[in-house]
C-alpha cells in the first residue's frame, strides 16, 4: 500500500473490535484496505456543479463502473466530474438512457485524464469527453463505443443558440436551451493529449476525434473502419466548429497545435468504402508510423468510394523512417479510390511514401501537395528501388493486372527539391492508364538519382509529365554506377518509358517541361523509351532562356533521349527543345533513335541566340544524334535544327547515321548568322559510345568535329542541308554524307553569303549505292590548307556530283575538289563563277588546287568538269571614233612631256581565246610556281629614280658637237649666243 491509514480511518478499524464475529470484522478489514490502496489517479469522482442530478459512478465491481445520472437537455446528457480516471483493467460505461444521441462529459478539476481501461458507453450515442487539462491513453486504454468519440481539451463545448457546456466555468446545463453541439471552445495555452501504446477505435462509419492542444501518438493504434478520424488542435483562444461531426473546421490566424505520430503509430480507416483522415496542426510529424484509407480486399461495390485523406498544416510537414499515406483500392476490391490533399508551409519526406494506389478495376484517386515554402523528397541512398515496397516518395500507381487507373499526382511550392533514389511515380503495371504528373514551382532540383516517372508496362498508357518551374529546373545524378549493377541506368531524371515489351502494350507518357532554364548533367536522363509494341511519348522543352545538358564521364552518360530499344515495335516520340541558348557539352547527348522495327522519332532544336556544342568527357564526345541502331528495319528520325549561331568543337558532332536496314533520316540546320566548326577529339578507346565519324591514327582514334549523315549498315543515308550567313569550317573538321554499304548516301546541300572551309573535308561517298552529290550555293567560297570537297565513290560506285554557284571561289594551298571513281564512272562537277582564283580542272590530283572527275578505269570513264564564268565581249557598247579626232594645229608643240610613264599588262591568263568561248577544261589559273630544284634568274634591282622632274625656264640654248640645238638654263661663259627667243609653257 502506498497510502497511509487515516485517523479516522483509524477510528473505524478500533471500532471494529466491538463486532462479536470474527469474520464479518475481516471481510470489512479487507475492503477498506483495498480502497485505501487505490490510487488517486485512478478515480473517478463526480462534481456538484449539476445541483440535484449530479453524475452518480456505481460499482459493479471492483473492475467496472457505471456512470449514471446526469442532466438531460433534449437528445444530450450531461456530466460533469472532478476527477476522471480509468486504471489498468477497469472498465467504465456510460449509461444510454432512450432518446440521448449525445453523451457530453467535463472534467472541472486541475488534472489530466489518465485513461489506461476500457471507456465506453452502454447504447448507441456519441461520447464527448474535455478536460482543459489534458488526457493521456495508455498502453491498455480502449473504447467501447457505438458512436462517434470526441476527445478535447477544449474549455467549453459550444451550441447553436449561444450557450455553452464549460469545464472552467461550470454552469448547469438544465438551464440552457441545448441542441446539436455547435463547437469546441479554447481557451489560452489548452493541454495536450497524448496516446502511447493505446488501442482506440469505433465503430465502423462513425467518428473518432482527438483535438488539442497537441496532439502526440507513440506506438499508438487508432481505427474508424469506414468512419473519419479527425486530429488537430488549438495554442490560443479559438472555436474549432464540429460542422455536424462531418468534418471539422478549424479557425485562421489561430496558433494551432501540433500532430506527432512515432514509434509505428497507425491510424486507419480503410474499409468498404467511406473513410476520411483529416488532420489539422501547425506542424504534423510522422515518424515510422502510417495512415491508412482505401478499400480493403474483396470488399466495396459498384457505388463505393473510398474516403480522402487530408492533412492541412500552418508550419511543417515532416514524414521519416518508412513511414506511409496510403489511399488504396486492394487486391480485388470494387469502388473508387479517394484523394489525398496535403496543404502546408514546409513538406520535408525523408524515406517515406505516399501513394494512392489501384490493384482493382477501381480508379486511384489524386494526390495533391501544395506546399508554400518548400518541398523535399530525400531518401538514402540504400533505397534503390522505385518500385515495389521499395519505392520511396509520392506515387500513384496502378499494379499488376489492375484494370483502374491511376490517380494524378499535382506538387506545387516555390521550391522543390527531389533527392536520392527516390521521387513521384504515376506508372502502371496492369491494364489501366497511369495518371499525369503536374509539379508547378519556381525552383525544381532532382539530384542525387531522383527521378519523376510515369512508364508503363502493360497495355496501359502511361500519363503525362508536366512540369513548370519560373525560374530554373535542375536534374543533376552523382551516384555511382556500382549501385545500379543490375540497371541498365540510373534512375536519376526524367523518365517516361514503355517497358517490358509485351503483345499489347500501352503508350508511353509524355514529357512537358517549361522554364527558363534548364540544366541536365552528372548522367541524368530526361527519356521516353520504348521497349515493346506500344509507342513511345514526345519530349518537348521549352526554356526561356538557357538549356544545359551536361556530361560526367562514366557511363552512362548524361541523356535527353527518345528512343526504340531492341526487338521493341512501338514508334519512338519526337523531341523538341526551344530555347534561347542551347549548350550541349562535356561528352552530353541529345538523341533520337530506333534499335527496334518501330520508326524513331523527330528531332527538333530551335535556339533564338545560339548552340554549342563543345568540351568532352573521357572518351566521349558531346552530340546531337538521329540513329538507327543494328540490325533495325526501321526509319530514323530528322534532326532539324534553327538558331542563329551553331558552334561545334572538340570533336563534338551532330549526326543521322544509320547501322541497319531502314532509311536514315535528313538533317536540316538553319543559322541565321553563323556556324563554326572546329577541331578534333583523340582518344584511346573504339567501341559504341564513339559516334558517326572517327578514324585512326597510331593508338588513337580522332573523332572530328561536325555534321554527319552517314549510313554505316545496308540502309539509307539521309540528305543534308545546312543554311547560314558565313559558314566556317577548319582544323580536320567535316561536313558529310556517306553510306559505306549497298544503301545510298545522301545530298549535302550547303547556302551561305560566305562560305570558308580551311583544312577539312566536305564530302559525299559511297561504296555500293546511289551517288551522292554536294550542292554549293554562296556569294564568296574559299578553301585552303588542304581542304577537300569531295563526292568519291568507291568499289562499284558512280561519283557524285558536285555543284557550285558563287561569285568568287578561291582555292588555295593543295585545296582540291573532287568527284572520282574506282569501278565506275566519274561523277560531274559544275561550277558557276564570276571569278576563280587559285583553282583549276586537271586530269589528274596534283599538288596543287586542283578539280577532277575522273576514273580508276581509264579516261573514258572520266566524269565531266564544267566551269562557267561570265561571256565578257570586249567590244560590246563601244563607239567608232573619227579618224581625225581633233584640229592638230592646236596642239602646242613647244612643250616636252614632264616625266616617263608606262602602261603594262602581264599575268596568268584567265579569258578564253575568243570572248565567245567558253572556258571549258582549260588551265584558268597560269602557274608561276617553280619545282625543287629549278633556279630562278633574279633581275637587277635599279636604284629608284624620282618620278618627277622640277620643270626650270629654259635661259639659252647652244648647238653641241652633234650639231643639235640644245635648251639649256646656263650658258657657258665662253662662245655665248643671246637668243632672244622663248615659249611660254605656263
Amino acid at each position: 500500500m502506498n497510502d497511509l491509514i487515516s485517523s479516522k480511518q483509524l477510528k473505524i478499524l478500533l471500532s471494529l473490535n466491538k463486532l462479536k464475529s470474527t469474520f464479518l470484522y475481516l471481510s470489512l478489514l479487507w475492503n477498506i484496505i483495498t480502497a485505501i490502496s487505490i490510487p488517486a489517479s485512478a478515480q473517478i469522482t463526480p462534481d456538484t456543479t449539476l445541483d440535484n442530478s449530479p453524475s452518480k459512478v456505481n460499482s459493479q465491481n471492483l473492475n467496472n463502473l457505471l456512470i449514471e445520472g446526469g442532466v438531460k437537455n433534449q437528445s444530450n446528457l450531461f456530466h460533469s466530474f472532478q476527477e476522471f480516471n480509468i486504471n489498468k483493467g477497469q472498465q467504465v460505461f456510460f449509461a444510454n438512457p432512450q432518446g440521448i444521441n449525445n453523451i457530453i462529459t467535463r472534467i472541472t478539476g486541475n488534472n489530466p485524464s489518465n485513461i489506461n481501461g476500457v471507456l465506453g458507453v452502454n447504447g448507441l450515442a456519441n461520447l464527448f469527453f474535455i478536460n482543459p487539462n489534458g488526457i493521456i491513453f495508455g498502453k491498455d486504454a480502449r473504447l467501447d463505443v457505438n458512436g462517434s468519440f470526441i476527445g478535447s481539451t477544449a474549455d467549453s463545448i459550444n451550441f447553436s443558440d449561444g450557450s455553452f457546456f464549460s469545464a472552467i466555468e461550470p454552469n448547469n446545463p438544465a438551464l440552457l436551451k441545448i441542441n446539436v453541439p455547435l463547437g469546441l471552445q479554447y481557451g489560452n495555452n489548452p493541454a495536450a493529449i497524448q496516446l502511447k501504446q493505446a488501442n482506440l477505435q469505433v465503430k465502423p462509419g462513425n467518428i473518432l476525434g482527438l483535438i488539442g492542444g497537441n496532439v502526440n501518438l507513440d506506438n499508438t493504434t487508432l481505427k474508424a473502419p469506414g468512419g473519419t478520424i479527425q486530429l488537430g488542435g488549438l495554442l490560443s483562444s479559438g472555436v474549432v466548429n464540429l460542422n455536424d461531426l462531418k468534418s471539422f473546421s478549424f479557425p485562421d490566424n489561430i496558433q494551432l497545435g501540433d500532430v506527432s505520430l512515432i514509434n509505428k503509430s497507425n491510424i486507419e480507416v480503410i474499409a468498404s468504402g467511406g473513410g476520411d483522415i483529416f488532420i489539422n496542426a501547425n506542424n504534423f510529424n510522422l515518424n515510422n508510423s502510417s495512415l491508412q484509407a482505401g478499400i480493403k480486399t474483396g470488399l466495396g461495390n459498384q457505388d463505393a468510394v473510398a474516403g480522402d485523406i487530408n492533412i492541412n498544416t500552418t508550419g511543417d510537414i515532416n514524414l521519416n523512417q518508412n513511414s506511409n499515406i496510403k489511399n488504396i483500392l486492394e487486391l480485388d476490391s470494387v469502388g473508387e479510390g479517394g484523394k489525398i490533399d496535403i496543404r502546408t508551409n514546409n513538406f520535408f519526406l525523408k524515406d517515406s511514401n505516399i501513394l494512392t494506389d489501384t490493384e482493382s478495376s477501381g480508379n486511384a484517386g489524386n494526390l495533391t501537395v501544395k506546399a508554400e515554402n518548400k518541398f523535399e523528397i530525400i531518401s538514402s541512398p540504400t533505397n534503390i528501388a522505385l518500385r515495389g515496397e521499395g519505392r520511396k516518395g509520392l506515387s500513384s500507381i496502378t499494379e499488376d493486372n489492375a484494370t483502374g487507373n491511376g490517380g494524378n499526382i499535382i506538387v506545387e511550392s516555390p521550391e522543390i527539391t527531389i533527392s536520392g533514389i527516390g521521387g513521384i511515380d504515376s506508372s502502371t503495371e496492369g491494364l489501366g492508364d497511369g495518371g499525369t504528373v503536374n509539379i508547378l514551382t519556381d525552383r525544381l532540383n532532382i539530384i542525387e538519382g531522383a527521378a519523376v516517372l510515369s512508364n508503363t508496362e502493360k497495355s496501359g498508357d502511361a500519363g503525362e509529365i508536366f512540369i513548370q518551374a519560373s525560374e530554373f529546373i535542375e536534374i543533376s545524378n552523382k551516384l555511382s554506377d556500382s549501385r545500379f549493377e543490375s540497371r541498365r541506368r540510373p534512375p536519376g531524371g526524367i523518365i517516361a518509358d514503355v517497358r517490358r515489351g509485351n503483345r499489347e502494350d500501352g503508350n508511353g507518357g509524355t514529357i512537358t517541361l517549361e522554364t527558363a532554364r534548364l540544366t541536365v548533367k552528372e548522367g541524368a536522363f530526361i527519356t521516353t523509351d520504348t521497349k515493346g509494341t506500344g509507342n513511345g511519348g514526345n519530349i518537348t522543352i521549352k526554356a526561356t532562356e538557357l538549356v544545359e545538358v551536361i556530361g560526367r564521364g562514366d557511363n552512362p552518360n548524361t541523356q535527353i533521349v527518345t528512343e526504340v530499344r531492341n526487338n521493341a515495335a512501338g514508334k519512338g516520340g519526337n523531341l523538341s527543345i526551344e530555347t534561347k541558348k542551347l549548350f550541349v557539352v562535356n561528352g552530353a547527348r541529345i538523341n533520337v533513335g530506333t534499335s527496334g522495327s518501330g520508326d524513331s522519332g523527330n528531332l527538333h532544336l530551335k535556339a533564338t541566340e545560339s548552340i554549342i556544342l563543345q568540351g568532352k568527357s573521357d572518351d566521349t564526345p558531346s552530340s546531337i544524334i538521329a540513329q538507327v541502331g543494328q540490325d533495325s528495319n526501321a526509319n530514323g528520325g530528322n534532326i532539324t535544327i534553327e538558331t542563329k549561331n551553331l558552334t561545334i568543337k572538340d570533336g563534338n558532332q551532330i549526326s543521322a547515321s544509320n547501322l541497319g536496314r531502314g532509311n536514315s533520316g535528313n538533317i536540316s540546320i538553319k543559322a541565321t548568322e553563323a556556324i563554326n566548326i572546329n577541331g578534333i577529339f583523340s582518344t584511346t578507346e573504339s567501341s559504341d559510345r564513339l559516334v558517326a565519324e572517327s578514324s585512326q591514327d597510331s593508338n588513337n582514334f580522332l573523332i572530328p568535329s561536325g555534321i554527319f549523315s552517314s549510313s554505316p549498315g545496308i540502309g539509307n543515308a539521309g540528305d543534308l542541308n545546312i543554311e547560314t550567313g558565313k559558314l566556317t569550317i577548319n582544323n580536320k573538321s567535316q561536313i558529310s554524307v556517306s553510306s559505306q554499304q549497298q544503301g545510298a548516301a545522301g545530298n549535302l546541300t550547303i547556302q551561305g553569303n560566305q562560305i570558308y572551309l580551311d583544312n577539312s573535308i566536305i564530302s559525299a561517298e559511297t561504296v555500293a549505292g546511289d551517288k551522292g552529290s554536294i550542292y554549293f550555293n554562296g556569294k564568296d567560297i574559299r578553301l585552303r590548307r588542304g581542304i577537300q570537297v569531295t563526292t568519291n565513290a568507291t568499289q562499284t560506285a558512280t561519283g557524285g556530283n558536285i555543284d557550285i554557284d558563287t561569285n568568287t571561289l578561291v582555292g588555295l594551298e593543295n585545296s582540291d575538289i573532287t568527284a572520282n571513281a574506282e569501278d565506275n564512272f566519274g561523277g560531274r562537277v559544275i561550277i558557276n563563277a564570276e571569278a576563280l582564283f587559285g583553282i583549276a580542272f586537271r586530269d589528274f590530283l596534283t599538288l596543287e588546287s586542283d578539280i577532277t572527275a575522273t576514273s580508276a578505269l581509264g579516261a573514258e570513264f572520266n566524269g565531266v568538269v564544267e566551269i562557267n564564268t561570265p561571256d565578257i565581249d570586249p567590244t560590246s557598247a563601244l563607239e567608232e571614233l573619227p579618224e581625225g579626232f581633233t584640229d592638230s594645229s592646236q596642239i602646242q608643240a613647244g612643250c616636252a612631256a614632264d616625266g616617263g610613264n608606262r602602261f603594262a599588262e602581264t599575268g596568268r591568263g584567265g579569258l578564253p581565246k575568243t570572248p565567245q568561248e567558253v572556258l571549258r577544261s582549260q588551265v584558268v589559273v597560269e602557274d608561276w610556281r617553280v619545282s625543287a630544284g629549278e633556279e630562278i634568274e633574279k633581275a637587277e634591282i635599279q636604284p629608284k629614280k624620282d618620278k618627277f622632274t622640277p620643270i626650270v625656264e629654259a635661259r639659252g640654248w647652244i648647238v653641241n658637237q652633234d650639231g643639235v640645238v640644245e635648251f639649256v638654263t646656263n650658258l657657258p661663259q665662253e662662245n655665248i649666243i643671246y637668243k632672244n627667243h622663248s615659249f611660254n609653257c605656263g
